[in-house]
């Protein structure tokens, strides 16, 4: 019996070091291929964020992170939460938000979402976060100062930056990281997502048949794809009254922002102490509020978010303008007044 069981011990072993080490021979890229394994086969160097060997299970630990805040342990044991007042969700889709990879802006992301039932939400996608080469860009450093420096340029300090300041939670273990890292590498985008034309598939699959590397079809490939989100800061405007300058609001547009960025996290309390609703008093009051210099006004909970205190670590999170666009604040305004009866 113990023969037996230690003869089963080496075969499985050995199957899972044959599947670890085995190198596939790839004779086709088609639109399911991942893009990553298509820049490194080209000459693309591995980022610091690399993981080899996809785990399956950690794939799955890590999914149950990001969308819950806990996961279990190696003892099989529920995880301390993450966070006891936010998890990743609430601020990061983990689907594509754009129609263009390549130019996320807040207009088309709004329409997408409203087409694709997304929440318009303060943080970028999660989606193709492995394939990005920078975090926390732009003006990040006016809020986060140097610790944006470390985080700028390596994921797992940005994620571990998110963590403690964005989520006000604690560090993750090591082995938590690595669970979501591995969830985000299944996140990675596909070929397919890329819009790529026929002939381009000609050119990439030439030069895997070719076995050589290829600079030019790495720069091809990035052109189809933004490598950074945008990170913009704006202020609210001057003159709360008059709102921003030769800006219009469209109300039927701001309904659409109303639904999916504010009650995602209003309604009935779901992220904050501020109950939202679609009743005509909760109308006048954001109205009446707008004209205030505090986080009571939309205009400035948009854009300058509010801020944690003792005893309410939970707040919000400002929009930046590469999230919600000055026009597409007008048009939130626009909308509250109308459903107010101004």
């Amino acid at each position: 019996m113990k023969k037996t069981g230690f003869i089963v011990f080496i075969l499985v072993t050995v199957t899972i070091f044959s599947f670890k080490t085995k190198n596939v021979e790839v004779n086709e890229w088609n639109i399911q291929t991942n893009l990553s394994d298509v820049l490194f086969t080209l000459g693309e160097p591995f980022p610091l964020h690399y993981i080899q060997h996809k785990n399956a299970e950690l794939v799955k630990k890590g999914k149950e992170i990001i969308f819950y805040g806990r996961t279990t342990n190696a003892r099989n044991k529920k995880t301390k939460r993450q966070s006891k007042y936010f998890v990743c969700t609430d601020c990061h889709n983990t689907k594509i938000e754009d129609p263009s990879l390549f130019l996320p802006e807040p207009e088309p992301r709004l329409a997408f979402a409203i087409q694709n039932n997304l929440p318009f939400l303060q943080g970028t996608t999660f989606k193709g976060i492995v394939n990005r080469e920078t975090w926390y860009n732009d003006d990040y450093y006016k809020k986060y100062g140097k610790a944006v420096e470390s985080s700028r340029d390596t994921l797992i300090n940005a994620i571990q930056l998110c963590a403690t300041e964005c989520s006000q939670g604690r560090k993750f273990e090591k082995w938590e990281i690595e669970a979501v890292l591995h969830y985000f590498w299944s996140l990675d985008y596909s070929l397919g997502e890329l819009g790529l034309n026929e002939k381009e598939y000609e050119l990439l699959n030439k030069a895997i048949k070719e076995k050589r590397k290829d600079a030019s079809l790495i720069k091809l490939l990035k052109s189809k794809y933004a490598q950074k989100s945008p990170a913009l800061f704006g202020d609210a405007p001057y003159d709360k009254k008059k709102g921003y300058e030769n800006i219009t609001g469209n109300a039927t547009h701001g309904a659409w922002i109303y639904e999916k960025s504010c009650m995602f996290c209003h309604d009935e309390k779901r992220l904050s102490n501020l109950n939202l609703d679609y009743e005509k008093a909760t109308f006048k009051l954001l109205t009446k509020n707008l004209t205030l210099h505090n986080e009571k006004s939309v205009y400035q909970a948009i854009r300058y978010g509010t801020k944690p205190v003792p005893g309410k670590r939970p707040y919000m999170p400002h929009y930046t303008i590469s999230r919600m666009s000055n026009q597409q604040t007008e048009d939130l305004v626009a909308f509250i007044k109308k459903q107010s009866g101004e």
